[in-house]
């Protein structure tokens, strides 16, 4: 029984990346692996996460950058968030994921609270269309927290679930708890055939090391 676990939004129960897609859509841009000829809307989520390429962010996917980037504020991410800050409605119109409200009910019994953190990007459409996604979605009412810095929040009885590998390693490197959340972009895209088993396996023994479900 954990006293806090904080969940992050953007990749675990937000489609931030099918949003982000589409918004990079709706300037031009066109991703053949995708093979999609409707519009940006019609671009289904089963679609994007049966073809995203295992391992690869979402910056690298909409832009085609090379290397990866640390700091995804920097400057040179630029040409990934500008079509994003041109939507004043991006935050807000995320679709949930499938299991985001299965998640968040597997999450209360593990813990005493559940506190959204996410790290919303710098601008004020983002801090308030992020507050208005979990109204219209309907998301369970815990408490909310805007962090760049996530391990700031580390408690070795506090446990971190995000789909960001950096967040997740600095918050293990405060020796907490942490556990990186599958998904096709993040290292632990093997699991992705069951998240829900995946994160189960880990709160009934997060003493085991062991990989898989």
């Amino acid at each position: 029984m954990f006293q806090t676990i904080f969940c992050d939004i953007d990749g675990v129960i937000a489609d931030f990346h099918l949003e982000a897609v589409r918004a990079h859509m709706r300037i031009g841009n066109r991703f053949a692996l995708l093979d999609h000829h409707g519009t940006p809307l019609e671009l289904s989520h089963q679609r994007l996460y049966s073809r995203w390429p295992p391992g690869m962010s979402c910056h690298r996917f909409c832009t085609g950058m090379v290397t990866e980037v640390e700091d995804l504020w920097s400057p040179e991410m630029d040409g990934f968030w500008r079509p994003i800050r041109s939507d004043p409605f991006f935050w807000q119109n995320m679709p949930a994921l499938p299991w985001a409200k299965q998640l968040l009910k597997l999450l209360e019994g593990y813990c005493k609270e559940i506190v959204y953190v996410t790290t919303p990007d710098w601008t004020p459409d983002s801090h308030a269309g992020k507050l208005s996604w979990l109204a219209v979605q309907k998301m369970p009412q815990y408490e909310y927290i805007t962090m760049k810095n996530k391990w700031r929040l580390a408690r070795p009885n506090c446990l971190l679930i995000d789909d960001f590998e950096k967040h997740v390693e600095r918050w293990q490197e405060k020796d907490c708890p942490a556990l990186l959340f599958p998904q096709p972009w993040n290292e632990d895209h093997h699991f992705v055939g069951d998240r829900l088993g995946f994160v189960r396996k880990y709160l009934e023994d997060p003493t085991n090391d062991s990989e898989g479900v």
